[in-house]
């Protein structure tokens, strides 16, 4: 709703005008539907201070990625062309979420440690950034590496996400996403065993989707898999879509 209000209600319906990043990550499908859902919920047009920019002189750091279909690029840079003390860093291979990475993480806190000094430089060297082997689900299609939709509808939210860690532990990772959701430690289950792994697991409903996030060491490698399906598929999804991947999933 906060889409149809805030975003939707001041863009242009005509075909092909809805940005979806320089690639068009989202086809016409996600855009039609987008616009044939916000009929639905009617909720009206946002004040017209919702779709200004906001003008100031803070030192501000604004990050986009290329291939983002969700926040395009053109966004960031329409937010950083009316702050007059804003820094504005491209990732040429990221789409959207380019944050947690140790490119992005050193970038950030070089920048909160001296918001003014620019242009920010960033050494990557002995940076190990592993990426995985697993077994897509049947008929699912690949959004991104390690980025997994059932679907290619705005209406089915059923998503599979892929993240490796080499700097950071089992116990640090259940940590991270227990802060990250908000949910109590009650979220965690039991860490079944699954092709000869011991996998930590979460479970707790976002969104109104059941997020079910499986998290294990693997030759050195804390790898996170994250399955989102909707609560009446959850135990299909389980048996028939998450357990073989995780039986199925390696570093490289």
């Amino acid at each position: 709703m906060v889409n149809c209000r805030d975003e939707v209600s001041f863009a242009d319906p005509e075909p092909g005008s809805m940005g979806r990043g320089e690639l068009g990550g989202n086809d016409e499908t996600y855009v039609t539907e987008t616009l044939e859902a916000c009929v639905i919920w009617d909720v009206g047009q946002a004040p017209a201070t919702a779709d200004t920019a906001v003008v100031s002189d803070i030192d501000t750091l604004v990050l986009a990625g290329r291939f983002d279909p969700i926040t395009p690029t053109y966004h960031g840079r329409a937010v950083a062309d009316s702050l007059t003390s804003a820094t504005y860093l491209e990732f040429g291979d990221r789409e959207h979420g380019t944050l947690a990475e140790p490119c992005s993480d050193q970038i950030v806190l070089q920048f909160l440690a001296a918001p003014a000094l620019v242009p920010i430089e960033v050494d990557l060297s002995g940076v190990d950034q592993p990426s995985l082997r697993s077994s897509a689900p049947g008929e699912w299609y690949e959004f991104d590496d390690g980025v997994w939709y059932r679907d290619r509808s705005f209406l089915d939210h059923s998503s599979l996400f892929y993240e490796a860690y080499p700097d950071s532990s089992v116990s640090e990772q259940i940590a991270f996403n227990l802060n990250y959701y908000d949910v109590s430690g009650d979220s965690q289950l039991p860490s079944p065993e699954i092709g000869g792994t011991a996998w930590a697991q979460l479970s707790f409903t976002s969104d109104a989707n059941t997020l079910d996030i499986a998290i294990a060491e693997i030759d050195g490698i804390t790898i996170v898999v994250t399955l989102v399906s909707h609560p009446a598929e959850r135990g299909l999804m389980l048996n028939q879509t998450l357990k073989p991947v995780l039986a199925a999933t390696r570093p490289r």
